[in-house]
């Protein structure tokens, strides 16, 4: 007996069904829209093709009323504040009409970021997390030249320290405490000011400073231009006592930075287990076994409006060609006195635990 075969009816969907339908509708290029997406408890999207709806609990559409996995599996971050960084990446790539907005429409997300954390919200960011997003980069891709960015005017912009002074898109850097082994900081943040109180702090902001205490502060000049555009972002400190000179990558946030000395602030030195994702700097280590070190700090100039006072230019990492140099480079941490003039910091003292000098700045 000939069996009669029955096809099999198969439906064939787009895996980035999502972005197309959602993600890059001009809707979604929009900044004030993404908390209006994520302070609400259910949303529906009316595509060209179909209705997708989100909640809490689960994203779905008419073709996977039951949700998918692999179609959504990007998504489920409504509702919830725990991975701040992605947010900022995402909202600082959208369009405003109005550059003081920047802070305000993104004001109900960080209300209620405070509220389920309890942190400090400073500008866009968390003091209890400045050690990471501090470090903050307008470039997406490190050491490639791109298209220059203007500065705003001192008197309009936010803090140069915020991510929300540079229009376009930022990439703010993700922590993870789960893989670090130790981490050693060298500069701390005793001090806000200019922010507002209550429902104020989270809006727009204009010129709040950081007073930090500094373990070192190294001055440094632009290498000199070489064919390869990334030269471009590269400075060399002359080390002491005629050593070799340490290489520091740079990732400027505006391009036309004048030329002249230039000031390198470490935030902080960590070692952190590798997991196949390398930050930038990172340099591998033989002890412990599998763990990578990174150190990461700001580049700053001088504003010449008063002692110590300064704004962020971008951030840099040491540029390590062996182990040695990383050894170098933690010695020079712990006995550099800095050659700095007396308007180069607000005060100067020795910290009492380690004997080693310290100075104070501000950061606008």
């Amino acid at each position: 007996m000939i069996q009669k075969h029955i096809p099999t009816e198969y439906t064939l969907i787009n895996r980035g069904v999502c972005k197309l339908c959602i993600d890059d509708t001009p809707l979604s290029t929009r900044a004030w829209v993404l908390q209006e997406h994520m302070l609400a408890s259910q949303t529906l999207h009316f595509s060209s093709t179909q209705i997708f709806w989100e909640c809490c609990e689960q994203d779905a559409c008419e073709t996977f009323s039951k949700g998918s996995r692999s179609v959504f599996a990007r998504r489920g971050t409504k509702g919830s504040m725990a991975d701040w960084p992605n947010i900022v990446n995402d909202y600082s790539s959208r369009n405003l009409i109005y550059g003081k907005d920047k802070l305000p429409a993104l004001a109900g997300l960080a209300k209620k970021g405070h509220g389920e954390t309890g942190h400090l919200y400073v500008a866009g960011m968390w003091l209890e997390k400045l050690e990471y997003e501090l470090l903050w980069t307008a470039r997406m891709v490190p050491w490639v030249y791109q298209k220059p960015m203007k500065p705003k005017p001192l008197r309009d912009y936010v803090p140069s320290w915020s991510w929300a002074s540079v229009d376009g898109k930022v990439e703010v850097p993700r922590s993870r405490r789960n893989l670090i082994i130790s981490i050693t900081k060298h500069a701390f943040v005793f001090g806000v000011g200019g922010l507002a109180f209550g429902k104020k702090t989270f809006g727009q902001v204009h010129r709040a400073t950081l007073s930090m205490e500094c373990e070192v502060l190294i001055p440094a000049r632009p290498k000199p231009e070489s064919p390869w555009k990334p030269s471009l972002a590269m400075f060399h400190y002359t080390g002491v006592n005629e050593t070799e000179p340490f290489i520091f990558r740079t990732t400027l946030d505006f391009d036309d930075v004048a030329n002249g000395v230039k000031y390198l602030l470490p935030l902080h030195t960590r070692i952190e287990y590798g997991n196949g994702s390398w930050p930038a700097g990172a340099y591998a280590i033989s002890n412990p076994k599998g763990s990578q070190i990174v150190v990461g700090g700001l580049v700053l100039g001088r504003t010449g409006q008063s002692k110590g006072q300064y704004r962020r230019i971008g951030i840099f990492h040491p540029h390590f060609n062996s182990e040695d140099g990383v050894q170098k480079l933690a010695k020079l941490m712990k006995t550099f006195i800095p050659d700095l003039k007396e308007m180069d910091y607000e005060t100067r003292f020795i910290d009492e635990t380690t004997g080693h000098e310290r100075c104070t700045i501000t950061i606008i």
